[in-house]
Parts: C-alpha cells; sequence; structure tokens
C-alpha cells in the first residue's frame, strides 16, 4: 500500500508538469483531471480498514448499528458520533451493502467536493492543485480520517461559497459539515477573517491580521495553564493519542501554515488573495499557533489546508515555468508530515 501511495503521487506530478503546457479545459485535460480524481477514490475505498486508527472504531460502530448494539447519545453531541455518519451508516445497512460502501460514500463526496473547488479556482492547472493537495492533506485527513474528512471538504466548500457571497449555501454547507464532526463549529473562524478582509481596508488589515497572530501566540501560551478548557470537549477522548505517533509532532503542521501564509503575500494583489486566501492563511496559522501543544486540536487549522493547492497554482501561474519549480518543490519539500507519513507506512 506505501509503494501504491508514492507510485501515484509520482504519476500526479508528472501528469500535473505535462498537463500545465495544455490549453484549459480541453477534453483530454478534463479527461486526465477525472482519472486522476477516480485513482484518489479507489485508493482511499480500497485501504481496507486496519490501515490507520480511526476506520477500525468505525467499522465496529457500523457493526454495532448493524446487530442493533449501538446506543447514540444526542445530549453528548461533542464527545459521540455525530449523527452524519451514523445516517450515511443506516442508509448503507438499509440498502444491504457493508461497511466498504461507507468508505467508498466518504471518499468519493470527499474528493469530489474538492474536485469541485479546485477545478473552480485551479482550472487548467488543476492536476497541479491536486498534487499540492496529495503532499499537504490527503495522507493525513482523507487516508486516515473519515468524518473529520468529509467534514473539512464541505467545510472548504463553505467558505467558496461564502466568498462567491453565496451566504445562504455557504450556511447550508456549515450545518452539514458540523453533522459529521463537530470540528466544523470552528469554520465560522475562516468566514470571520474573509468579512473583515470586506470590511478593512487593505492598508489596514494587516494590522489586524498582526494582532490576530500575536493574540493566538498568548492565548496558545495560556492554555498549557488551563488544562480546565478541555473539559468542555471531554478532556478523556484525548487519553488515547497520550504516547501514540498517531498525531505525529506539531512542527510540521506549523511549518506548512508558515508557508501558506508567506505564499500568499507573495503573490499579486486581487480579489481571491485579498478576500480569500490570505484571511483564510492568517487563521489557518493562528488555530495552528493556538493549538501548537495540544496536536488533537491542531488538526483543526487543516479546514484551510486546500487553499494551499489553490495558492500554489497562483504562484505557478504567475511565475512562469522558468521558476516555477522553486514554487513547485516548495510545497512538498516542506510537507514533512507526508514524510514521515510515507516513512511509518513503509515501516509497517
Amino acid at each position: 500500500m506505501a509503494l501504491t501511495i508514492i507510485a501515484l503521487g509520482i504519476t500526479i506530478l508528472i501528469t500535473a508538469i505535462f498537463c500545465s503546457y495544455a490549453k484549459t479545459n480541453t477534453p483530454s485535460n478534463l479527461v486526465i483531471n477525472w482519472l486522476l480524481s477516480i485513482s484518489l477514490i479507489t485508493l482511499l475505498s480500497l485501504r481496507g480498514t486496519s490501515f490507520d486508527f480511526d476506520s477500525m472504531t468505525y467499522e465496529n460502530i457500523f457493526n454495532s448499528i448493524l446487530q442493533d448494539d449501538f446506543i447514540f447519545d444526542p445530549s453528548s453531541y461533542i464527545t459521540s458520533i455525530e449523527p452524519g455518519f451514523l445516517a450515511i451508516s443506516y442508509i448503507v445497512i438499509a440498502l444491504g451493502f457493508g461497511f466498504s460502501t461507507v468508505q467508498l460514500f466518504f471518499a468519493a463526496a470527499s474528493i469530489l467536493i474538492y474536485k469541485k473547488i479546485l477545478s473552480e479556482t485551479s482550472v487548467k492547472l488543476f492536476p497541479i492543485a491536486l498534487f499540492i493537495y496529495y503532499c499537504t492533506g490527503f495522507l493525513v485527513r482523507e487516508f486516515t480520517q473519515i468524518r473529520f474528512g468529509l467534514s473539512v471538504a464541505i467545510g472548504s466548500l463553505s467558505m467558496i461559497l461564502y466568498f462567491k457571497e453565496q451566504k445562504t449555501k455557504s450556511f447550508i454547507a456549515l450545518i452539514i459539515s458540523s453533522l459529521f464532526h463537530a470540528s466544523a463549529l470552528l469554520v465560522p473562524c475562516f468566514i470571520i477573517s474573509m468579512r473583515l478582509s470586506n470590511t478593512i481596508k487593505y492598508s489596514k488589515i494587516k494590522y489586524t491580521y498582526a494582532f490576530i497572530l500575536l493574540l493566538s501566540v498568548l492565548i496558545s501560551a495560556s492554555l498549557n495553564y488551563c488544562t480546565d478548557f478541555f473539559s468542555f470537549f471531554s478532556i478523556g477522548r484525548f487519553d488515547r493519542y497520550t504516547g501514540t505517533d498517531e498525531l505525529g509532532d506539531s512542527l510540521p503542521w506549523l511549518i506548512q501554515c508558515v508557508i501558506f501564509l508567506a505564499s500568499t503575500l507573495i503573490i499579486k494583489p486581487s480579489s481571491i488573495k485579498h478576500h480569500l486566501l490570505l484571511p483564510i492563511a492568517v487563521t489557518t496559522l493562528a488555530l495552528c499557533i493556538v493549538f501548537y501543544n495540544f496536536q488533537i486540536l491542531q488538526r483543526f487549522s487543516i479546514y484551510g489546508f486546500i487553499f494551499i493547492s489553490i495558492t500554489a497554482t497562483q504562484l505557478v501561474s504567475e511565475l512562469g515555468w522558468k521558476r516555477n519549480f522553486v514554487v513547485f518543490f516548495m510545497f512538498p519539500l516542506f510537507s514533512t508530515s507526508l514524510i514521515f507519513k510515507i516513512s511509518s507506512l513503509i515501516a509497517n
């Protein structure tokens, strides 16, 4: 499986290089984009349940539902299994299918949502955007998560819809996202940041962003002395992560977020930079800093990671092929979470 992951990554990289010379939205380009997306869906749906920490847990929940032995407590929404996963499981069981169908649904839904986002924002550079996504989020999100992965995809769509002034659809997407994982309740942080970019002049917004980042550092430092903060989330839920490498080190996440923000500052002024990429990059870094010492919560910053791909394609299109290899390889080079993840997969 590890070799398959590496081979697919290389295939996407090579495809990205060649397709970037093609004309926008040619039939062959569109076919290739679909083939790449289907390849990711296939890899996700066939990964089994013993390849990560969460899949076997969800399979056990699915089997409990199948045997009428599962009790869902709506009063403990934050710490229980959100209703979105349960609803899909009940539907799959009613149709007579097994847990592999649940995996297929979540894989297809997540990847197709990302395809829609990247196709609309990256156009002919979709393969590049997909490659950057593969390096920065795929293995640590969709490949090792189920409900959280889909929640992030729908939450990212909510941000895009808000950027397009489709606020009703954005709100609906936010609600649906929270039905799959309660962490989606942090998506409004990104939306508020986007709204600030619309109400404050660009010449002054930089001071607001600087204040937000400074405040995040102070909050992060104070959380070390406020362990009662986790009583809201039920700290017992985090016990199983203690002493494991499931969440990895906090530093790689921070590096990716810093590169995201720095790259966003480099690209030329535009509406997509000022009102989408920059506020999301600042919010992503702020969340990463706030939860730096608590990796399970630090992963909430992943809600902004798909926009790293959009930033990368903006840079590539602006710099041209004589210089863009520096930019193109900067993301996978610093995506150390991917490198460590592949190493652990090979070791297993």
